[in-house]
């Protein structure tokens, strides 16, 4: 204890006396990361009071020293002491050095007094990074989990494992940002680096064991480093013939710029009718710009019926940019008309009927309309067809088309045909909804498809598509999901003039009564052939696959596969209900399998049918429920022996393909058996046809 004095020389004087309770102090040796206090006590020892007017240290403390507690301003009087902690919190293994200062309102040397305090940082006891290892157990950092005593050695140029030595292969010579264990094959050039661009100079810059300058990667005659900009389309080089794929294909740094005539409009995406004629190209429209415009590129129309009264008679097109536009206005004309969207994909242009119960395309007798490229939604109607309506002696074409969440409450979701033609190419109509014809209904017309999809569209009958006395030819279509509250989950067709289906798929379609697959009635003008079809999944009441019915019907099923159908009676994979039929009914080739249901194939007497050279494998209750002179005999009983086949209703992984042991092979009907209109049997390869949709051609 150290005890200072400042007397008066009369007895008027006041009497100052204080001690401190420490003049230096050594913390001794510290562990990094963990800190000491020592406490400090100024004690008034007199009998007058004083300021304690600050206790700071004299060097700049940073993080290491720290003070608590009587630091700030305080008046002792006598007895009473300012306390202090000093607290050290040595960073690194070094000695430290500071001086506490004690400024008080005592005169002359008095007013200040001093505390020397000295520590030394040791090896850390801490874990900080959570590695199981602190500094004094060899971490040699201990804010990277990752670097420890015995770590595996990691690509990053660091000193993982804590041995003192980084391995050479971690190195980044050249400093372009990879290792020689990252796969830097030229540590020494830093163009060289893997998936580098290459440069021309002779070497392999990205790394994938190839000089490319002087290579052809995609076989056109033409080199990366000669002009190639884009080395791996054998379409594109430098000078090459400019074609309609949005690929640059001569390099010059413009898509699809075809414009022979100069008229400002490219024969490829911008529905240029005519390209060596300056006076034929298409109006533009964009129903989200401000203003009538001037149907250009640089001043599109807004309404489409300002669009469709200034057609260009030489190319009756309108252009619609990318975007989408609530369309006000519709086509009620006789002509010809196109409505082309200015994207890459359908989606990049997307049309709505405006206002409210509208709809965007009607078309008069001797009309013709196209629909290419673009995606038509969110019509609401009480007429048929929000998106078209279409009479006698019309041609309408979709291609490339989305259909999608159109509803009405009359015929046809989306489109209606009354006595035209409808052709649909490679579209795809999802979630539209009517009476009859979720999608589409077409009646006394005609309706060909090839390659469309119909998925998620619902109707009384019909989910998908509704006919009615019109001619019907589907090859290539897919139908998923579709539901009928009556009759024909994805097709519902009523006395078809003609009826042609061929290599679709009907997938887990549902009807509440007859066909959850297809519905077809009265198909007896012309004899119906549906061929080389897959039915997986689907359900109804009766004829989970195929209902056929109606007073006469003739025609035939032929190299179809049937899997996993589902009915509450009869039929699981196809029912013949027909009253009469003049020329027969013929199930040939066919494979039937795992339904449930009471019977897989149901036939009544008055169907006059001929169920032939099928295999039928637990499917219902009964497998064939067949009149007796309906079953020729050829029918096999057995496992048809899929390539891949997981019975989860999935629909995802089966290949329906046969394994090369199937008795379904090679065992189907020869050329000139079976009905006069259908006599053609053997498979593509020339061989005798096999059971099932990948038999037969």
């Amino acid at each position: 204890m150290i005890a200072l004095f400042m007397l008066a020389c009369g007895p008027d004087i006041p009497d100052f006396q204080y001690e401190m309770s420490h003049t230096e102090i050594d913390f001794g040796v510290v562990s990094i990361g963990i800190w000491q206090s020592y406490g400090v006590r100024l004690l008034n020892t007199g009998s007058q009071p004083f300021d304690v007017w600050s206790i700071s240290f004299s060097d700049p403390a940073g993080d290491v020293w720290e003070l608590q507690g009587d630091v700030e301003e305080k008046t002792l009087l006598s007895g009473e002491g300012a306390i202090i902690d000093i607290i050290f919190l040595p960073e690194e293994e070094k000695t430290y050095s500071n001086t506490v200062r004690f400024l008080t309102s005592l005169e002359g040397d008095d007013s200040i007094s001093y505390v020397t305090v000295t520590g030394q940082g040791g090896n850390s006891i801490r874990d900080d990074d959570g590695d199981g290892y602190s500094v004094e157990n060899g971490d040699c950092n201990d804010d990277n989990p990752s670097i420890y005593p015995g770590a595996d050695e990691a690509c990053d140029g660091l000193d993982t494992n804590c041995d003192g030595f980084t391995p050479p292969e971690e190195n980044d010579g050249d400093n372009d940002g990879w290792r020689l264990c990252s796969g830097d094959c030229d540590d020494t050039d830093r163009f060289v680096y893997p998936n580098a661009p290459e440069r021309c100079d002779g070497k392999d810059n990205d790394c994938n064991g190839i000089a490319e300058d002087a290579v052809d990667l995609d076989g056109d005659g033409q080199t990366e480093c000669e002009g190639d900009c884009d080395d791996t389309e054998p379409t594109v080089m430098y000078g090459g013939l400019e074609i309609c794929d949005f690929l640059d294909n001569d390099c010059d740094g413009l898509i699809d710029e075809l414009d022979a005539d100069n008229d400002g409009f490219s024969a490829c995406w911008s529905g240029d009718c005519d390209d060596f004629d300056a006076s034929s190209y298409p109006v533009v429209l964009d129903g989200n710009v401000e203003g009538i415009g001037e149907g250009t590129l640089a001043a599109p129309y807004k309404s489409l019926s300002t669009a469709f009264a200034n057609l260009n008679p030489n190319c009756p097109t309108v252009l619609i940019v990318p975007g989408t536009h609530e369309i006000e206005g519709s086509w009620t004309q006789q002509g010809e008309v196109r409505l082309l969207g200015g994207g890459e994909y359908p989606e990049d242009t997307t049309i709505k009927p405006f206002p409210t119960n509208s709809r965007i395309l009607r078309a008069f007798p001797n009309s013709s309309i196209v629909l290419e490229n673009l995606t038509a939604f969110g019509g609401d109607s009480d007429v048929p067809g929000t998106i078209l309506y279409a009479e006698d002696g019309t041609t309408s074409t979709l291609l490339n088309v989305e259909i999608l969440d159109n509803q009405s409450t009359a015929q046809g979701g989306a489109i209606s045909i009354f006595g035209g033609v409808l052709h649909t190419i490679d579209s795809t109509f999802s979630y539209n909804t009517a009476i009859n014809g979720g999608a589409v209904y077409v009646e006394s017309g005609e309706y060909i498809d090839e390659g469309s999809s119909f998925i998620a569209n619902e109707a009384t009958n019909g989910g998908g598509l509704a006919t009615l006395n019109s001619s019907v030819t589907l090859n290539g279509t897919r139908f998923k999901g579709n539901i009928a509250s009556e009759n024909g989950g994805a097709l519902w067709s009523e006395n078809p003039l003609s009826f042609l289906i061929s290599y679709i798929s009907i997938l887990n379609n549902e009807a509440n009564q007859w066909g959850g697959g297809i519905f077809l009635s009265n198909a007896h003008q012309n004899p119906y052939i549906i061929k080389n079809n897959l039915f997986q999944g689907n359900q109804a009441l009766n004829g989970g696959g195929i209902a056929i019915s109606g007073q006469q019907a003739s025609g035939i099923v032929a190299n179809s596969t049937f899997v996993d159908n589902t009915t509450q009676e009869q039929g699981t994979d196809v029912a013949f209900d027909i009253d009469s039929a003049v020329d027969g009914n013929y199930l040939w080739s066919n494979i039937f399998a795992y339904g449930t249901g009471l019977s897989g194939v149901y036939v009544t007497e008055t169907a006059l049918a001929s169920v032939g050279y099928n295999i039928c494998w637990s499917s219902g209750d009964e497998c064939m429920s067949v009149p007796a002179d309906a079953d020729d005999g050829s029918n096999l009983y057995e496992a048809p022996l899929f390539s891949l086949f997981i019975d989860d209703n999935a629909l995802v992984g089966d290949d329906f393909s046969l394994q090369s042991t199937s008795s379904a092979i090679d065992s189907g009907p020869l050329d000139g058996e079976g009905p006069s209109y259908y006599s053609i049997w053997q498979d593509d390869d020339g061989t005798q046809n096999d059971r099932g949709y990948t038999g037969g051609q």
